[in-house]
Formats: C-alpha cells, structure tokens, sequence
C-alpha cells in the first residue's frame, strides 16, 4: 500500500471520525431540549451534566478534584469568600499539581501490575521521607501494596 493509499485511508477514518461528532452534537443539543421541555431545572440539567462528566473523569482528575474539595472543606465557612477562592485557585494553579496527580495514578497502576504478577515490593522510609510529602509518598506506596520495612 502506497504512502497516498494511506492517507486517503486515514483521511476517510477521520471524516467518518467528524461526521459521527457532529451528529453527536446534534443528538446532545435535543437531549438539552428534551431536558427543558420535561421541566427539569436548570440546577437539575446541570447536575445532570455533572454525573456525567464525574462518571468519565480519569483517576488523576478525580483525585485532584476530591483533594480540592477536601480543602475546601476545611476552609469551611471561608471557602466561598474572595480569599477562600483565591486559596483554592492557588492550589489548582501550583505547578505540578495535575502532573504529580497522574504521576501518582500511574505508578498505583504500575505497582497493582507488579503486585498482580507476585512481584515482592519493599520500601524503607529515609531521611527525604520526613516530610508531610514524602509522608504521603510513602502512604501511596503502602496503600498501593508495597511492604514498608523499618530503618
């Protein structure tokens, strides 16, 4: 098959790719129309959507979504004040956050595969582990199936 035949291929795939988006979005917008017609609230429809969006969110954005929440909560009553919201974006902001997020997801994966395969996982806490992030650390990888051995 010749490098055109190819990409003639792929170009077909992705209009038929484009083609099935757009009726996509066409079936969504008179699914929001069937939602309006049946009376349900726009506090309803929108919590609707957001079922959905938690049922498809990966483990990394889960993960960090019920973190922030987690900190939000123990903002408590100040987490809906203009210095609560900035804490809050702060944290959503830091550089890394999403990074370590799915960094983390993706070594639990790697460590449940290791533990499904009979591998024998130790880990030692040392002097980097002191802290409240290498604390979490090493709780991941205990939580994960790694055996914790004493210093």
């Amino acid at each position: 098959m010749s490098n055109t035949d190819r990409a003639a291929a792929f170009l077909a795939r992705l209009v038929n790719l484009e083609q099935e988006r757009r009726e996509n979005a066409e079936d969504r917008k008179e699914l929001g129309t069937e939602m309006k017609a049946a009376d349900l609230t726009k506090v309803e429809i929108a919590g609707i959507k957001l079922a959905v969006k938690r049922h498809f969110e990966d483990d990394g954005a889960r993960a960090l979504r019920e973190s922030v929440e987690e900190f939000a909560e123990a903002l408590g009553g100040f987490k809906d004040t203009p210095l609560g919201e900035a804490a809050i974006e702060h944290v959503m902001n830091k550089p890394g956050v999403r990074r370590a997020m799915k960094q983390s997801e993706k070594m639990k994966r790697e460590l449940a595969d290791l533990a499904a395969k009979g591998t024998t996982l130790t880990v030692t806490r040392g002097p980097g582990s002191r802290n409240d992030l290498g604390n979490a650390a090493m709780d991941a990888l205990v939580e994960a199936g790694v055996r914790e051995v004493p210093a």
